[in-house]
């Protein structure tokens, strides 16, 4: 490894057992399919890693011990390409001298022991408890475990075709391919889930990067999109993607949903709220390590007012596609079926959808059934 990716990597395990969290994945690496691996892995199985080094420490190590710990057991039970001495050796050398011993102790008692380390790891283990028991509280024991070993497995790579709007698996990124846009194919299908619809005006709320932007643009291209986003970073990005693939009835708008002004203005609305993107933990490992309860119902919190804003925002006759990827009943189901109840001018319609990813009036992707990252939509029509 080079000495400023290695030493990138360290600062960011550094801040996670700090509880400072961030991501990082090393888009610009030099050997970046190698560091988007690590980081994958380590973070896949963080838990099988770091049971395993607590078999030979009698105390936690302190944050700078423990991410060069992390890193070189990942490399020792999950990177078959690196020899043992070099993954022992590079982190050793990310520790000070006092406790290069330590390190380096632990790091072999890992290696004589990986047979076992690795035939007693269980997919549980690799997630929170508090997320295993919600799953297994939901769906029983022996569905908690596929749906757990579905999200953590890697995912397929999609690409959108832009030309025809058609979604496929692909072995790799092709940077010189103007007409393809990755995403995931249950991603790909919410921006057409209002079905046959012929609206004037669109609305695309949290519309950043720009992929499902890019549907609806192409989807219904007599119709204005008004794409918002109130990220000042992301809306560039969106604004550089409406810009490459020529989408010009999409008029990108740099604001905040929650500010604006107008009744019944929009025949579709896309609302793709902020969310915990539970449903996305194949793609982003970190992301069930970094979670808690009290943000799911944080982002519900959030999620209703949204639904509210926007049914406001939403002509009579239109349609509403709410979306989020995670499947916690506290951000799909619940949001839906509360705002069902509190405006009755509003119903619940099939989604335009293969049946496979039908669950009664809903669009749900399940990782464990359909191969995509954990989706959930509904569309709602206003009366």
């Amino acid at each position: 490894m080079s000495d400023k990716m290695r030493g990138r990597l360290y600062g960011l395990l550094t801040d996670y057992y700090s509880k400072k969290y961030r991501e990082d994945y090393f888009q610009d690496a030099v050997m970046r399919r190698f560091y988007r691996k690590l980081y994958f892995e380590i973070f896949r199985n963080l838990g099988t890693i770091e049971k395993a080094i607590g078999r030979f420490t009698e105390f936690r190590p302190a944050p700078e011990q423990m991410a060069a710990l992390v890193m070189g057991a990942a490399q020792l039970l999950y990177m078959n390409d690196v020899p043992d001495y070099a993954a022992v050796n590079e982190s050793v050398n990310l520790v000070g001298k006092n406790k290069r011993g330590f390190i380096n102790a632990i790091l072999r008692k890992v290696i004589a022991n990986r047979d076992e380390i690795l035939a007693g790891s269980v997919e549980r283990d690799n997630f929170p408890a508090w997320l295993a028991e919600r799953w297994r509280k939901r769906y029983g024991n022996t569905a908690a475990e596929k749906m757990m070993a579905a999200y953590n497995q890697a995912p397929p790579l999609y690409a959108l075709n832009t030309d025809d709007l058609s979604v496929a698996e692909v072995e790799e990124y092709d940077e010189e391919a103007e007409n393809l846009y990755y995403m995931d194919k249950a991603s790909a299908m919410v921006p057409t889930l209002a079905g046959r619809f012929d609206p004037a005006s669109v609305l695309d709320c949290c519309a950043a990067p720009g992929g499902k932007t890019l549907i609806l643009g192409k989807t219904y291209p007599e119709a204005v999109v008004f794409a918002v986003e109130i990220n000042p970073k992301r809306f560039e990005v969106l604004e550089e993607n409406v810009e490459r693939f020529g989408l010009e009835n999409v008029q990108p708008v740099n604001n905040d949903i929650m500010k604006l002004e107008g009744d019944e203005a929009f025949d579709l609305i896309l609302l793709d709220a902020p969310c915990t993107a539970i449903g996305t933990m194949r793609k982003h490992p970190e992301i069930r390590w970094i979670r808690t309860e009290r943000q799911i119902r944080e982002k519900a919190s959030v999620q209703r007012r949204m639904l509210i804003k926007t049914g406001a925002l939403l002509a009579k006759k239109g349609r509403l596609i709410y979306s989020v990827c995670t499947t916690e009943p506290e951000e799909t189901t619940e949001i839906v079926g509360a705002f069902l109840a509190e405006y009755p001018n509003f119903r619940a319609v099939k989604p335009a959808c293969p049946d496979e990813f039908i669950r009664g009036d809903y669009f749900v992707s399940d990782p464990s059934k359909s191969n995509c990252d954990g989706f959930f939509a509904a569309v709602l029509e206003k009366k």
